[in-house]
């Protein structure tokens, strides 16, 4: 924005020097500013027109700064006067969709002259571009932005018509921009007027020829562009000459303007309104020249057919592609050429046969002898290298030659190839050493083939220690199949296709050679193997299951028993063994997961060859269940205070499944505190659901194994509920003795006192009497609403209200009593009335305080 400030500030003092009679030299230097390439420097692009050092008065140098942005070797001249330019995206334009075609017609063809072509006097490349640039910003507003209703608001009154201001510097400016204008219009005047012949249709005759008069006297501006083949065209002066030859064809002849590219128009297009477009202009309305020219054509007509005859069969051989030649001599000399209207340049020397076996030449000859010469034979046959040229007699407009050739045939080769056993070998499998039957590869001698062709035998085949072959077989499609396999071997049921085809025309046959390998026949032992459920295993059950294989008897010199290969099983319960060896064998379990008890019985099997060709005889197996090792659990309950056992505590034994526990069962321990479970082999989570009666829960939880090998034992302790009364002087705090009771719903509860503290039971005594510390202990007691009732209070005291109260596992209550009042003796006989009011009136003053598990009485 200061560069446009300044600018404006100075256009502005120009004006009020003019304006004041202040006048420039007519004479200019013009000091150009620098050319700031687009990519790296974004700026604005502007001119400014001041003498410096700054008042105008003081210098008579005039100075023109104006800036330009460059892209890719091109100048991209901005289409907004005043905005910012900035990097955009390159697109076909969408800038003149409003633009009136002739317009923007005029509009790049004065970029394309007045900035990239020669203007005489206007060498000066940076003096070109800034007029190309004011006459752009001349244009645009009148002819864009007042068509386009999407840019009026935008450009506000920026929408200007470009120009230097009169006086001084300026009008030389000016003058010199009027000058170049109008050269630059009077040349794009003259390059949209087109020859006056343009967009002619032209028929020609093969030799003929044709000129063309140009009225307009544009014709000097135009170069040859193309034409048809065999069209010949050249101008001379304002005129343009076209002749067609013998191998002319129909087309377009296209003369091109000479100075200007074809091409289309981009701009580099912003979202933004405050910042340029930039664009790139190029002359995108067409001013070549196009004139349709169309070409009688001459009929093509065949004089000499060559036919070509198999020598066996004599019958025709219908193939395209076999080539000759045509001489004057017997032997040397250049072949006869013929000119076609494909090969104007390169006349023909080659004949082809056609697809029904024919090659027909294109010229009439005069009577004579020829010599014809087969330069490439029918596929599939041999062609002699010492061949030599045939005499052909030439006596009428058609002549038959005929040419016999000698058919390849095709070769088949078999070989084949099986295992077999050479001895026996040592390997580890699965960490067990084993002993395996060795098998070389070899030849395999004994086994029959047919060759047939459409359904019928042409021969057999039986192969031995060398290949098998076949000679002097037709090129064509056969099919191969085995008939017969040696003992112990599975016959191939594939039926092969056999195809002999042309090969290259020195050969004389088709060699195919196969190679075949047959498998031997094969016992599969399959084990089924169960495994006793328990989700706690799952896949891994199976993961350490290993059988093993034996031998029963003794097997061509190997001992008997001898481990002769081990297989996992997999989550399916299914293992196996492949056997090449007949014979008697037993599978034998090697080893077991650890949760399962490992099985010691043998499976026999037993494996024979058969003749029914079956590549493998599968034996399943069904080697019984594995049993899951199971061990006790057992949980004993007791107080932690005493040891003695408690009933009635109820327990859960959970196992993980995942993410979720999945139960193995509720128990509640019995009278000796005991609860037991049988488990298999696992982890397990053992907690506490219900405690005993009078005893706090606990929240706890063990975790568990079981081995299978050992009972697992857990002692769990429970802690007893405990209620504690003390019983206190209101005054002096001292302890005292009483007897209480505690009642719940169904009446008096009866307790059992031993080692200082009372226990509830069922034939106990219901007084709980306070010891010289006042204080009474009451342990298991359950958890509940119950009243406590003074029914012994200390000598001398008021008996204390009762107390009603809830308890859950632990409580203090402190009960507080009053002394009696003593009376004097007066002999009057109302003192006991008076005592006794004053009992009702005096009687003990309870105060309650619950302070956390604490009552206070």
């Amino acid at each position: 924005m200061k560069r446009l400030q300044v600018f404006i500030l100075t256009i502005s003092l120009l004006a009020i020097c003019a304006g004041a009679g202040f006048s420039l030299p007519e004479e200019v230097n013009i000091t150009y500013g620098e050319r700031v390439d687009f990519g790296r420097h974004p700026g604005y692009l502007y001119f400014r027109f001041a003498p410096e050092p700054y008042p105008p008065a003081a210098s008579r140098q005039a100075h023109i700064y104006h800036y330009k942005d460059s892209i890719s070797g091109e100048s991209g001249f901005c289409l907004h006067p005043n905005r910012l330019s900035a990097q955009g995206e390159m697109v076909r334009s969408e800038f003149y969709s409003y633009f009136p075609t002739e317009d923007l017609q005029r509009l790049e063809l004065a970029v394309a002259i007045g900035f990239h072509d020669h203007v005489e006097g206007f060498e000066d490349n940076n003096l070109r571009y800034m007029f190309t640039q004011r006459y752009i910003w001349e244009t645009i507003p009148v002819k864009y932005y007042g068509n386009n209703p999407d840019y009026i608001d935008a450009m506000g009154p920026a929408i200007i018509t470009w120009r230097f201001f009169d006086g001084g510097t300026n009008r030389v400016l000016n003058q010199m921009y009027a000058d170049w204008k109008s050269l630059v219009e009077q040349k794009i005047d003259e390059s949209l007027i087109l020859p006056s012949f343009s967009e002619q249709n032209i028929v020609l005759k093969k030799g003929e020829e044709v000129i063309l008069e140009d009225a307009e006297h544009r014709l000097m501006d135009y170069t040859l562009e193309s034409a048809p083949e065999g069209i010949d065209v050249s101008i001379e002066g304002q005129s343009l000459i076209i002749s067609a030859n013998q191998y002319a064809k129909s087309g377009k002849v296209i003369l091109k303007h000479r100075s200007f590219e074809r091409g289309v128009s981009f701009v580099y297009k912003h979202n933004d309104q405050q910042i340029q477009d930039l664009g790139i202009f190029k002359v995108s309305t067409p001013l070549e020249v196009e004139l349709e020219v169309e070409v009688e054509k001459d009929p093509i007509l065949s004089k000499i057919q060559v036919i070509k005859i198999d020598s066996t069969t004599k019958e025709n051989i219908a193939q395209a592609g076999a080539r000759f030649s045509l001489f004057h001599e017997e032997t040397g000399g250049e072949p006869i050429a013929v000119e076609t209207a494909s090969s104007p340049e390169s006349p023909m020397t080659e004949f082809m046969t056609d697809v029904s076996g024919m090659a027909t030449f294109p010229q009439k000859l005069p009577e004579g002898i020829y010599w014809l010469e087969e330069i490439e034979g029918p596929k599939g046959y041999f062609l002699d290298p010492q061949r030599k040229r045939i005499e052909v007699k030439v006596e009428s407009e058609n002549t038959l030659v005929y040419v016999e050739n000698v058919a390849q045939t095709g070769v088949l080769e078999i070989e084949k190839r099986g295992l077999q056993f050479v001895g026996w070998k040592s390997e580890v499998q699965h960490g067990y050493t084993v002993t395996q039957p060795d098998f070389q590869e070899a030849y395999l001698e004994g086994v029959k083939y047919v060759l047939e062709r459409d359904g019928k035998i042409v021969c057999e085949l039986v192969t031995g220690s060398v290949p098998a072959r076949v000679e002097g077989l037709e090129l064509g499609s056969y099919t191969l199949r085995e008939i017969e396999s040696p003992k112990g071997y599975v016959r191939e049921k594939e039926v092969y296709q056999i195809e002999f085809t042309p090969q290259e025309p020195e050969e004389t046959i088709h060699l195919i050679k196969k190679s075949f390998i047959n498998s031997r026949q094969r016992g599969s032992f399959v084990i089924q193997k169960e495994m006793e459920s328990s989700f706690l295993q799952e896949e891994r059950a199976w993961e350490d299951v290993l059988f093993g294989l034996y031998n029963k008897h003794e097997l061509m010199d190997m001992p008997v028993g001898t481990l002769m290969g081990v297989s996992t099983i997999n989550k399916n319960g299914e293992g196996h063994f492949d056997v090449l060896v007949e014979g008697e064998y037993y599978l034998k379990e090697l080893k077991t997961h650890p949760a399962y008890i490992l099985s010691a019985e043998e499976y026999p099997v037993a494996f024979f060859l058969s003749e029914d060709e079956a590549e493998e005889e599968i034996t399943e197996v069904d080697v019984g269940t594995n049993r899951l090792k199971k061990n006790n659990l057992r949980v004993v309950k007791r107080c932690k205070n005493t040891e003695i056992p408690l009933s009635g505590a109820r327990f859960i034994v959970e196992a993980e499944d995942g993410t979720d526990r999945v139960s193995f069962g509720e128990m509640t321990t019995d009278v000796r505190g005991e609860c037991n479970w049988e488990l298999p082999h696992g982890k397990y989570f053992v907690k506490e659901l219900e405690s005993p009666v009078g005893y706090q829960s606990s929240s706890h939880e063990c975790e568990i194994v079981i081995d299978g090998d050992h009972e697992v034992v857990i002692e769990w302790e429970n802690e007893p509920n405990e209620l504690i009364i003390i019983k206190i002087d209101e005054e002096t705090q001292k302890p005292l003795q009483a007897g209480f009771q505690i009642f719940n719903d169904d009446g008096a509860l009866e307790f059992r006192f031993t080692e200082g503290v009372y226990r509830p039971e069922s034939e106990g005594e219901s007084i709980l009497r306070s010891d010289e510390n006042g204080k009474i202990t009451v342990l298991a007691l359950p958890s509940g609403d119950y009243r406590l009732k003074e029914v012994n209070p200390p000598p001398g005291y008021e008996k204390a209200e009762n107390v009603d109260f809830s308890f859950l596992h632990s409580l203090e209550l402190i009960v507080k009593n009053e002394r009696l009042p003593s009376l004097p003796d007066t002999g009057d006989r109302t003192e006991y009335t008076l005592r006794g009011a004053s009992i009702l009136i005096l009687s003990g003053v309870l105060i309650y305080l619950y302070k956390s598990k604490s009552v206070r009485w």
